[in-house]
């Protein structure tokens, strides 16, 4: 459905009973006190421990696999590999690019051979050293760069080129002629690790009938479901998939689940056992999908009032040695490159490349951030040549109500771009200065930068086949709420704001309501846990179930009370307002039991269609767009090099908040990661060799890097098809946190960052 803007204020205005409200995390005690059970606190009778074989080299073909000496270490029960899996020997997301084991070919370090169960961890560990295989090394590829290459080594024998995309609106020429101001420049954003607190893992139990049932800390068992069932050979009916507690995902723990879940599901079925395995940190780094390096030539154009007239991009991206989810990060990038602006001549070619390096992924913001960096620091160059103030610049060429996007979108309903912007003004001026560098004392020098995104919420056209979802809601007869839902709580806070979307629609306390982990045997395939699609899927769902539950005890209610029976907005049951009559909720439970009510729903919620044209990316990409615009304010100390973020101001269009406080939790946490993805975070290779291994060579940012304070104001263009006018926040938090630091270090240094992470050496060097 899409309505005006003030449709869906009527829509979604909801009873404000626990919407809109800061509610504390409804799991955050039993986190606190450690009462939470994690992956690793579990275990099953007669479970084996697991450990994988890898070739520990970036490029090989595989001539001899000899299994037999892990046999000799006390306590080995089994090896599985290819010639082991019942089902398909494949695993793979968008593209059928991946084995499951590699059989004669490995492509990166951490290419699984085989996987070992014993009795032990430290018996696991051995057996898989002892396995013996001969291999034939091959060239390896690192980069990109060098994989577009004639003559680059075949990773793959189709060729390296996995991804090709292009959208084209308009014509770049005729757009560049009416310029007064073009500017072009190469920029580049590294390989960045999730670095989630706790590492991949899973537990594979096999039933006494054939089945398979899975626990795992992840993000998408529906996903991980259905790849078990292939590897096996099994109806999807007879794989129960079911999720923990998950120590973070950022995207990290997508895709890489479904592989690590099926080796497991299948020495498992070999052993007879349950098999469990958790990677180590070193490990899940050489392991684990990673953020998209990207290369990134821009060129872009305003006339002499500031107006854009014309982008033109190049984005070429290594995507590691299988495609994974590279089609669908590399679409959001081509959709977003040109950023939230009104551009009438667009032209943005993406390629990706295979290289012998660690599969990429998706990461919080997936494909976004590394195209903000490059768009924002244009828009600023190109302000700076028009003579217009940059936030200035923005507003003109700003997205609104009407305005068509890169792929020719009109904008109907919930664009608050705009207003991030008068409200970006309204803090700077109440700041000392605006954008200019100020001299401190000695080397230092203090300057902000500001950057904008917008943020297609939810799959968009090229994963609408699976942008559905559904929830289960049970009223029970003491008063208490049971859900489940088809998306998973990574620690973003899903329990909670689906608790209270659950509180507002059935009209109850939020304390009556219990929101559980996914369960695949217990709701409907409700796709990937990414996107920031959480809130709206199965907000909606949940919506939906409890119109229905409503709906039946309004009828047991209308016996007692009469045709006019309503439900108090309050919250407090029902009441009849010809007679006053009322009852409480557990009354009308009582009433509901008497008469043999059906308080159980399902509930299902579809996203409103999209879809562009395959050959110009044209069309409806996404339904509904977020829109951000943050203020960086950095401290350069031109002797040291060192860089210090010290304020940051960010405004959010998310439509409606559902949680003020897990909202502002949000942002806080992404301007965490996207210090990390511009000032710290250094994925140190040689060649196709991993070097961090750890995070005393990869550094992430700690509290106390991250100024104090970090402030996040919220600006609610509701929409229509969001619960009661929600969009998505998640992704947005991080997206122009860079983007926004980097701006904010072109300032105080006079010279524009065109790569990431900015090292102090960087920095000097200019001096």
């Amino acid at each position: 459905m899409v309505g005006t803007q003030r449709d869906a204020e009527e829509k979604n205005s909801g009873m404000g009973l626990a919407v809109g409200r800061p509610v504390r995390s409804v799991d955050a005690r039993y986190k606190a006190t450690g009462r939470l059970r994690f992956l690793q606190d579990m275990s099953f009778p007669g479970m084996l421990y697991a450990r994988m074989v890898w070739p520990l080299r970036p490029h090989a073909l595989i001539s001899r696999v000899d299994v037999t000496p892990a046999y000799s270490v006390e306590g080995v029960v089994a090896v599985a590999r290819g010639s082991d899996v019942p089902g398909e020997n494949r695993v793979g997301v968008f593209l059928d690019d991946q084995p499951l084991f590699a059989t004669y070919k490995v492509r990166y370090e951490a290419d699984c051979i085989a996987i070992v169960a014993a009795e032990s961890p430290e018996a696991a560990i051995e057996g898989a050293s002892r396995v013996k295989v001969d291999f034939e090394d091959l060239p390896a590829v690192g980069t990109a760069e060098e994989a577009a290459r004639g003559d680059a080594p075949l990773i793959h024998e189709k060729g390296n080129l996995a991804v090709d995309q292009l959208l084209e609106k308009g014509t770049v020429a005729g757009g560049e002629a009416e310029c007064a101001h073009v500017v072009c420049e190469t920029f580049y954003s590294p390989v960045q690790e999730h670095a989630y607190l706790e590492p991949i893992g899973a537990i594979a139990v096999p039933g006494s009938d054939g089945s398979m049932e899975i626990h795992f800390s992840g993000q998408c068992p529906f996903y991980v479901r259905d790849a078990v069932a292939r590897s096996l050979g099994l109806p999807l009916a007879r794989v129960r998939v079911v999720q923990l507690p998950v120590g973070g995902g950022f995207g990290g723990k997508e895709d890489v689940p479904s592989e690590i879940c099926s080796r497991l599901a299948v020495l498992a079925v070999k052993c007879g056992r349950p098999v469990k395995m958790v990677l180590t940190r070193e490990e899940d780094i050489a392991y684990s999908s990673k953020r998209h390096p990207i290369s990134m030539r821009y060129r872009m154009g305003c006339d002499e009032k500031g107006f854009l007239k014309f982008a033109d991009i190049e984005l070429t991206a290594g995507v590691g040695a299988y495609a994974t989810l590279s089609p669908i990060v590399l679409f959001r990038s081509t959709v977003h490159a040109a950023g939230p602006y009104e551009i009438p001549n667009v032209r943005i070619a993406t390629r990706g490349f295979y290289t012998n390096t660690a599969p990429k992924g998706a990461m919080r913001g997936f494909g976004t951030p590394q195209v903000v960096i490059p768009c924002e620091a244009v828009i600023d160059e190109l302000a700076r040549l028009a003579k217009i103030d940059p936030l200035e610049f923005r507003m003109l060429n700003a997205l609104k109500v009407g305005s068509p996007t890169a792929t020719g979108q009109v904008l109907d309903e919930s664009v608050g771009f705009a207003e991030t912007l008068e409200k970006t003004d309204e803090i700077l001026k109440g700041l000392p200065g605006r954008f200019e560098a100020r001299k401190l004392d000695g080397s230092r020098v203090r300057a902000r930068g500001i950057a904008s995104m917008y943020y297609g919420v939810s799959l968009g056209a090229i994963g609408r086949r699976i942008d559905r979802g559904g929830a289960k809601v049970e009223f029970l007869k003491d008063g208490s709420v049971n859900v489940f839902v088809g998306c998973t709580d990574m620690g973003q806070g899903a329990l909670t704001v689906l608790s209270q979307i659950t509180a507002e629609a059935l009209g109850v306390e939020i304390g009556r309501v219990t929101v559980n982990r996914v369960d695949t045997h217990m709701v409907p395939d409700s796709g990937p846990t990414v996107a920031s699609r959480t809130t709206v899927i199965c907000g909606n769902a949940i919506i939906d179930a409890c119109a229905s539950i409503r709906e039946h005890m309004l009828e047991a209610a209308a016996t007692l009370l009469g045709d006019d029976a309503a439900f108090d907005p309050s919250g407090e049951g029902v009441a009849s307002p010809s007679t006053g009559k009322r009852l409480g909720f557990d009354e009308l439970l009582e009433v509901c039991a008497e008469r043999r009510v059906d308080l159980v729903a399902t509930g299902w919620y579809v996203m409103p269609e999209c879809n562009v044209d395959n050959d110009s990316i044209q069309g409806k990409a996404y339904y509904v767009y977020s829109f951000a615009t943050d203020i960086a304010e950095v401290e350069v100390d031109l002797e040291t090099g060192q860089i210090k973020l010290t304020g940051f101001w960010a405004v959010h269009d998310s439509g409606r908040i559902v949680n003020p406080l897990a909202s502002a939790g949000q942002v806080e946490g992404g301007v965490a990661q996207g210090m990390g993805l511009a000032l710290t975070e250094r994925f140190l290779q040689e060649g196709a060799r991993v070097r961090s291994g750890d995070f005393s060579t990869y550094l992430v940012p700690t509290s106390l890097d991250v100024c104090e304070g970090v402030r996040s104001e919220f600006v609610e263009s509701l929409s229509a098809d969001g619960p009661y006018g929600a969009k998505g926040l998640g992704e947005p938090a991080i997206i122009p946190v860079a983007a926004a630091i980097a701006n904010a270090v072109s300032n105080a240094l006079g010279r524009r960052v065109t790569a990431l992470p900015i090292s102090c050496d960087w920095v000097i060097g200019l001096s």
